[in-house]
């Protein structure tokens, strides 16, 4: 793997759950003794366990899967059949016990044949050319595509320091375990609660922060169209891209055919003169429009699985423009 960065301008700190005691201990003991065997697996068995474990699960895990048929219906068109939706909300699901299912041994393969037999990547006209200057950045990604293979490619590519905002698993053992595998890739992980505070330091030390936007906000939360419908979003990205004035960089990792192979697209930069007089709901809305044709361009490989639009109003509303953040 790439090597680290010889600074970290922000100290490290533990991203944990807040679910801890000896059920949970055997828990995460469990989930990671099922992930070691299914990564152990050649590919062709990886993919055919996905599809049980997939099948399994959209049975069994009515929630998630609910919220898929809703979020798809949104995304993709009240005109869908009931089979079609059906086998998106599958593919979903299969989808990501690949993902997880491959994460294993992504590393060792990379360390073996090198990067460049791996990865492709490409760049939208401009944004090669935007990236030359060395610059703080705010990286936006949605949860499409082989996001923990694009946590390997960015190191790999030049962007140190990089710190990627967590939202960690409750179970406190299953979050330390994550944490510690993001880090053995380069990647420093922030715990949401006060990671915007640490914004300035990083961007000053020419790094990059990395946040995956597309899920429902908590605290501080802006109302922005995600889709058509009304969504919390994340106010913080929006009075940072103003306040600090930086670029925000777009990009997603797809996970290609062949396993252990990957095309990581750099979509868009979005300069600071671009939203300096923007909204925070303005900008939310802007970014979400950039996830939007990155999920429409393989939404196979979007995670439609978590619940967008919980407690949002009915309907958008106007968003509210310029102004002060």
């Amino acid at each position: 793997m790439s090597a680290a960065p010889r600074e970290w301008p922000i100290p490290w700190r533990q991203v944990e759950g807040d679910r801890g005691g000896a059920m949970a201990w055997f828990e995460a003991l469990a989930a990671r003794a099922a992930l070691a065997g299914l990564g152990s697996l050649p590919a062709s068995a990886q993919d055919w366990v996905a599809g049980i474990l997939a099948r399994a699960a959209r049975r069994l895990d009515r929630r998630h899967s609910d919220n898929a048929r809703s979020f798809l219906r949104q995304a993709l068109g009240p005109g869908m059949s009931q089979a079609e939706l059906e086998q998106r909300v599958l593919t979903a699901w299969s989808f990501f016990f690949r993902m997880l299912a491959r994460s294993r041994g992504l590393g060792k393969v990379v360390e073996r044949d090198g990067f460049d037999a791996h990865f492709e990547v490409r760049y939208a006209p401009g944004v090669r050319e935007a990236l030359s200057p060395r610059r703080g950045l705010l990286l936006v990604t949605p949860h499409l595509g082989d996001f923990e293979a694009g946590s390997v490619a960015l190191t790999h590519l030049g962007f140190n320091p990089v710190y990627a905002v967590m939202r960690p698993p409750r179970n406190r053992y299953l979050a330390l375990a994550v944490q510690r595998s993001r880090e053995l890739r380069g990647i420093r992980v922030l715990p949401r609660h006060g990671a915007m505070e640490d914004a300035k330091a990083i961007f000053e030390a020419r790094g990059t922060l990395a946040l995956l936007l597309d899920q429902r906000a908590r605290r501080r939360t802006v109302i922005a169209p995600f889709f058509g419908r009304a969504a919390h979003c994340e106010r913080g990205p929006g009075i940072l891209m103003r306040r600090l004035k930086v670029p925000v960089l777009t990009v997603w990792c797809e996970a290609l055919e062949r396993p252990w192979h990957y095309r990581m697209h750099f979509t868009r930069v979005l300069e600071p003169s671009e939203f300096a007089h923007k909204s925070p709901e303005e900008i939310a809305t802007a970014l979400n429009r950039e996830m939007e044709q990155m999920i429409l361009s393989a939404p196979e490989q979007y995670f439609w699985l978590h619940d967008r639009y919980r407690k949002a109003p009915a309907e958008p509303g106007p968003v509210e423009k310029g102004g002060e953040a």
